[in-house]
């Protein structure tokens, strides 16, 4: 029976267009320093052969329908792009997969591209993977029992292949998989996208000939599903995180314990601290009350002893000893006023004229 196809508009996330790719290799030599200020790279960011996708199920990207986004693209870590660590300015399909070449550019001995030469120098392995224009993208599903040709080989359904694909990015990853991505991309944001369907041309469209975007939609419902799952118990930020890493649910409530765990120790350290603080303040405060007590308990001492000095000059009484007995006279002899005795004699026997 012949077939033809119809072309239609679809919602999709904006996740399901992260890709998973190849092998990350490093032109680094022995005596090749971290801080050097070009490292080639050259890595695999697709392969023509299909892969399981957790939206699409079985996918392929078209090589002949690949288009460049521009002559040179980033080269950042895990599509994060405040993490760029250099570029990709080289585009081969002829061995059947998308290689790009490029250079890693560090600038600093700590620096993300600095870390992925010595570390790779060390023999952690690094993978790739692939970002692409949501625009000018198109799409083909493949029903079961349907075969098409593809990178030079034959697909057969239920498939998708991208026909048409703009490369936008591509990233060093540790795992070379979308769900290490940021959690900032948000995995529920959607894009449309241009979709041709293959259908007998006597008949609407059967559910086997939508089969492949049924399973992909199906499998989207699931993971959203799970996601949110995931958000309600953990919060966006943790239940989102912990998802995109692929962690089970099991997993997610051990780490979530554990976080509260770190955060009941950092809380109780914290109030510790502040208990020590306070008790500080609190012997603090107490030597400065006794002070402030002592000082007026002086302070009144000394505005008595001003009182009765005061009172005995007024009826020419003999000065008050200070320090002393408040009512005793000074000893014979003790100079009055600050007078030495001769003068305080002299002084005592001068007669004013009478008025």
């Amino acid at each position: 029976m012949n077939h033809s196809m119809h072309e239609t508009r679809r919602e999709v996330p904006i996740a399901a267009l992260r890709m998973p790719a190849g092998v990350c290799h490093f032109a680094i030599g022995q005596n090749a320093a971290a801080t050097d200020e070009k490292v080639p790279v050259r890595l695999v960011a697709r392969t023509g052969q299909p892969i399981e996708h957790w939206y699409w199920g079985l996918i392929v990207h078209d090589l002949a329908g690949l288009k460049l986004h521009k002559p040179s693209l980033p080269l950042d870590y895990c599509h994060d792009p405040g993490e760029v660590l250099g570029y990709v300015d080289h585009f081969d399909t002829q061995t059947g997969d998308l290689v790009c070449s490029g250079a890693l550019v560090p600038f600093d001995a700590n620096d993300r591209a600095a870390e992925i030469v010595h570390k790779a120098r060390a023999g952690v392995p690094y993978e790739s993977s692939i970002a692409f224009d949501p625009d000018n993208i198109v799409v083909e599903n493949v029903p079961a029992g349907r075969s098409v040709e593809v990178n030079g080989y034959t697909l057969n359904g239920p498939a998708v292949v991208f026909r048409e694909w703009s490369l936008r990015g591509v990233a060093i990853c540790p795992h070379g998989y979308d769900k290490h991505t940021p959690v900032e991309l948000d995995r529920n944001a959607t894009v449309q996208l241009s979709l041709l369907t293959w259908e007998s041309p006597m008949s609407a469209p059967t559910p086997a000939a939508m089969s492949g975007v049924t399973a992909g939609k199906d499998h989207h419902d699931q993971h959203r599903a799970e996601l949110q799952r995931f958000v309600a118990a953990f919060g966006a930020e943790h239940g989102s995180q912990w998802y995109l890493e692929g962690r089970t649910f099991a997993d997610a409530c051990a780490l979530r314990l554990d976080a509260l765990g770190a955060l009941s120790r950092q809380q109780a350290d914290e109030i510790a601290a502040l208990s020590a603080e306070r008790d500080d303040l609190k012997r603090q405060v107490s030597a400065v009350t006794a002070e402030k007590a002592t000082a007026e308990a002086e302070l009144t001492k000394l505005r008595a002893e001003n009182e009765l000095l005061r009172r005995a000059e007024g009826r020419g009484e003999p000065m008050p000893v200070s320090g002393g007995d408040a009512g005793a006279a000074r000893p014979a002899g003790t100079p009055i006023g600050g007078l030495s005795q001769g003068l305080a004699a002299f002084a005592a026997a001068l007669k004013l004229p009478s008025q």
